[in-house]
This record gives structure tokens, sequence and C-alpha cells, in this order.
């Protein structure tokens, strides 16, 4: 049970680096609120993502 935490954590955490590093360089002209609804949107959809993968 800890271990797939963990597992979890560190997806997560490697995804919203790239989600930083995206909404920072290729998103860098855009508004704020389009960088946060990307943060928002990844973070989401990862989540959503790891909780179905775990279940199957």
């Amino acid at each position: 049970m800890l271990t797939e935490q963990i597992e979890d954590a560190c997806i997560y955490f490697i995804v919203i680096v790239l989600a930083l590093v995206v909404s920072v360089t290729i998103m860098a002209d855009k508004s704020l609120f389009a960088q946060i609804m990307l943060m928002l949107g990844t973070i989401t959809s990862t989540v959503m993502l790891v909780k179905q993968w775990r279940n199957n």
C-alpha cells in the first residue's frame, strides 16, 4: 500500500514538473490563466489515469 502511494507520488511529481516546464517554455507568451488551466488539467487527468490504472 505504501509503495503504491510512493509510486503514485513519483508519477504525479514527474508529470507536474513536465507540465511546469511546458507552461514556462512553450506557453510563456500566453496568459497566466491559460498556464494555470493547463496545470490544473494536467494534474486532474493524471490523477484520474493513475486511479484507473490502479483499479485494473
